[in-house]
């Protein structure tokens, strides 16, 4: 019997332990995805290189074809008016510490070649100014060191684009190996330049004086908003995965008096690497006013992995109850939609001030005719720094020759009561005293019969 449910009993134990380690693992960051627009973007031609063109609507790539004859009265191409597009984006808006899963870069057609063209994305090795760019130079005083634009030989991307697209429609770039080489800071980032291939042609290919267009207009930045087109802007879009900001507290709960300060220290662990700080805010209070609670943290580096002491005061006055600290992560411009956030609780729960509370309790007296005499009798308590002594003072009338005497007994019975925080009183102290109070008021009775 054991033999047949010993598998079963195995598979229980590996589920257990499956279960075990599937509730330890932090859940894994989530991704995101921000679309960029360009903060420059414009274009260059070769046959006007003194030419600035920033500012306008489109942004042309490729060339013309010009059937023209030559010494031999054959036909040929001359190729004219070649043109490139210069393109660059922000990509510090992607967050310090993001892993990069994907970066495509969007243009959106604004008129389609007359044939088929092919394009290449190169990553651009020098800084240019949009508004002083030419063919020629880069600035208002540098020049490129290749006419057209510097860049990396290595093109990112070939794409070909012919005439049986529209208006409208996109032409994508992957760039993701630029985008991680940029935000890793491998390489300075300068922009992207987008060149077109020029195709040979015979006098097969071409006639006399026949004009081709061998490029491709897209829609700039300033053109889709221009033409009021927004959607038709550049975009590079991005995917990636979260980096991290995780705050631990030291505790989680405080139990505090009114009056009382408490220090807890809290630390940041994650793969954000930017600068990063500590922010909060009360969430929960017995009452809208949350001032009483007073929150100050102590200097540190705003830096990853830090770790602060914050020190909490409770005032005189704050309303007794439950309150609750949500301490999350200050990371600057970005935000909880491009970080993960690990944000820690603090929950206080505040008492009024326990008073040190004294209550005397008497037993009643009875009294005779005069001439009295008080004898004193042992006081019952317990020594106690809280303890207060009230005498209780009983009188018993005795005949003798000279008339009637009173019998007065005084008995100190202490009483304390505990509060919190200190040490409770023996409760065995009253009933013990008002025993011995008893005792004492019946050997008198007894002593008084007697004598009578």
């Amino acid at each position: 019997m054991l033999a047949r449910i010993r598998p079963l009993i195995h598979l229980i134990l590996l589920l257990l332990f499956v279960s075990s380690i599937v509730v330890t693992v932090r859940p894994s960051p989530s991704d995101a995805k921000v679309h960029l627009p360009p903060i420059s973007d414009t274009y260059i031609l070769k046959d006007c290189s003194w030419c600035k063109m920033f500012n306008r609507s489109e942004l042309r790539v490729g060339y013309q074809a010009i059937g023209v004859r030559d010494p031999s009265f054959k036909i040929k191409a001359s190729y004219k008016n070649n043109s490139n597009i210069l393109i660059r984006f922000n990509l510090s808006k992607i967050p310090p510490g993001a892993e990069i899963k994907t970066a495509r870069l969007w243009l959106y057609v604004m008129n389609p070649p007359e044939d088929q063209v092919t394009l290449y994305l190169h990553v651009l090795k020098e800084e240019y100014n949009e508004t002083h760019v030419n063919w020629i130079q880069r600035n208002y005083t540098k020049m490129w060191r290749t006419k057209g634009g510097y860049a990396d030989p290595n093109y990112l991307q070939k794409v070909r684009v012919d005439e049986s697209i529209s208006e409208g429609d996109t032409v994508g770039f992957l760039v993701t190996d630029y985008v991680r080489k940029v935000h890793s800071g491998e390489i300075e980032d300068y922009g992207l330049i987008l060149r077109s291939d020029v195709t040979p042609l015979t006098y097969r290919d071409i006639r006399l004086g026949e004009v081709i267009s061998y490029y491709v207009d897209f829609y700039s930045l300033e053109g889709s908003k221009r033409l009021m087109k927004s959607k038709y802007r550049p975009d590079l879009y991005v995917e990636f995965v979260k980096p991290t900001a995780i705050l631990s507290v030291s505790q989680s709960s405080l139990d505090l008096e009114r009056g009382e300060t408490a220090t807890i220290a809290i630390s940041e662990e994650g793969t954000f690497s930017g600068a990063v700080g500590l922010a909060y805010r009360v969430v929960e209070a017995p009452g809208p006013k949350v001032g009483p609670l007073d929150i100050r943290v102590s200097d540190y580096e705003k830096q990853q992995g830090f770790s602060v002491n914050v020190t909490l005061k409770v005032g005189d006055h704050a309303p007794a109850g439950k309150y609750v600290v949500e301490f999350y992560p200050d990371t600057g411009d970005y935000g909880p939609d491009v970080v993960e956030y690990g944000n820690a609780y603090l929950t206080i729960t505040v008492r009024e001030r326990a008073p040190n509370t004294t209550q005397t309790r008497t037993t009643p007296q009875s009294t005779s005719s005069p001439p009295t005499e008080t004898t004193p009798t042992s006081a019952v308590s317990t020594p106690s720094p809280s303890a207060t002594k009230t005498p209780t003072t009983s009188t018993s009338p005795r005949t003798t020759s000279g008339g009637t005497r009173s019998l007065t007994f005084t008995t100190h019975i202490t009483t304390e009561y505990a509060t919190e925080g200190r040490e409770p009183a023996n409760p065995l102290l009253l009933p013990l005293g008002l025993l011995v109070a008893l005792l004492v008021v019946i050997v008198l009775f007894l002593v008084r019969k007697k004598r009578t």
